[in-house]
Formats: C-alpha cells, sequence, structure tokens
C-alpha cells in the first residue's frame, strides 16, 4: 500500500539526515523526530518553512514533553512530494 510505502520511505531519509532521530510506531499518519540540539521546536519549524519550504509542526505545540521534536506528516503528500521535502530537510540541516 501507498501509506506503508512513504513510511519506509520518511524512515530512509530520516535517518540519512543529521541530527534527526525517528523510532517508528506501529501505525499513524504522522512522525515525531527528534532534532538533535533544539531547544525552541516553534523557531525551527519557522527557520525550516523560510528556508527550506517544508512544512512542520513544533513538537511544543503537543506540550513540553514535546520541546526538541517537529512533527512530520507523510500520509497527506505524494511519495515524490515527500522525497523531495527530504531532501530540502537534508539540505537544511547539512548547513
Amino acid at each position: 500500500p501507498e501509506l506503508v510505502d512513504r513510511r519506509r520511505i520518511l524512515a530512509a531519509g530520516v535517518k540519512a539526515i543529521p541530527r534527526l532521530r525517528w523510532t517508528p510506531t506501529p501505525g499513524g499518519f504522522f512522525a515525531l523526530v527528534a532534532v538533535e540540539g533544539c531547544q525552541d521546536s516553534a523557531a525551527l519549524s519557522t527557520d525550516i518553512l523560510e528556508r527550506a519550504h517544508v512544512v512542520t509542526i513544533p513538537g511544543a505545540t503537543f506540550g513540553r514533553s514535546g520541546e526538541g521534536f517537529i512533527r512530520l506528516s507523510y500520509s497527506a503528500v505524494s511519495s515524490a512530494d515527500l522525497q523531495t521535502a527530504l531532501t530540502r530537510l537534508g539540505d537544511f540541516f547539512a548547513r
């Protein structure tokens, strides 16, 4: 199924990006990705949007324990768009 393929694409893409860590869970449509060294997920999400043109949700939106994470969706995008977003995130975190 398409959703399973996109989940695999996301898992491989996140694994290849420095500073990002995600442990996939058995289900869902989103990934809560840890960002090494992130102290302000809201500022990081804004920076990612402005510089990489990728929409992420700050982990802090989900409470204090979400700080240091960003949420990525893999359910509402095509595999091609997901790959483009991962490439952009890779470039962003490589700086």
